[in-house]
């Protein structure tokens, strides 16, 4: 099976495309967008549209369900811009879109040729805890507790990496909106001028992840 996985577009249309575009020349057979869609970005409702177009597999990200929930901010230590942006972006949206929201799931697992394939946005349990590139044994642990895969897909640290966890793998494919320079950042992070995402091609007891980012002039 070859997936290409992709996240925290953030209302970002043009590097959508970009993403997009680049999947489309490289046949794969599964699409899984890891969530973050809509909020901070110039085409929030653009890229909702587009995304309803796709054939494609939806996880839960925080910026999700703060639209769905707006009370869901309140339990989440951010900065006051990223609130008033999210409830600028939720008077945008129509029921149409929340309905559309309200499909993405917490979690999605898949079976690929003997290999199990955990998605999800922040950790398996919450949408706003991480999984750092650099994050200690005894922390991926905490954060991955209960859990079982051979690859663990995960998102919202909008920073591409892949690394080992005991006999699993662990992948972030990046941001298509808003990649950072570096995570965790101090201050305002430093978004960088390409489009990110990644491939996943599992054969049986082998396998490829291809990490793409496309350049994306302003």
């Amino acid at each position: 099976m070859r997936i290409a996985i992709f996240s925290d577009i953030h209302g970002d249309l043009k590097r959508l495309n970009l993403v997009l575009n680049d999947i489309a020349a490289h046949s794969v057979d599964k699409l899984v967008c890891l969530g973050d869609v809509a909020t901070l970005g110039p085409e929030p409702w653009n890229v909702l549209e587009r995304l309803r177009g796709l054939k494609a597999s939806f996880v839960q990200g925080n910026h999700d369900e703060f639209l769905l929930d707006p009370s869901a901010l309140d339990r989440y230590a951010t900065t006051a811009f990223v609130k008033e942006q999210v409830l600028a972006c939720r008077n945008f949206v129509t029921p149409e879109d929340l309905t559309f929201l309200s499909t993405f799931v917490p979690t999605l697992r898949l079976e690929a040729g003997g290999a199990s394939i955990l998605f999800f946005h922040g950790t398996p349990r919450s949408n706003i805890e991480s999984v750092l590139p650099h994050a200690s044994t005894e922390d991926l642990r905490k954060a991955l507790d209960g859990f079982t895969a051979t690859f663990f897909v995960c998102a919202h640290t909008h920073f591409q990496f892949m690394t080992r966890f005991g006999a699993s793998t662990i992948i972030n494919p990046g941001s298509v909106g808003m990649p950072f320079e570096e995570f965790p950042f101090e201050g305002q992070p430093k978004v960088m001028p390409f489009a990110e995402y990644a491939i996943l091609d599992v054969h049986g007891s082998r396998f490829e992840c291809t990490f793409r980012r496309i350049p994306a002039a302003a």
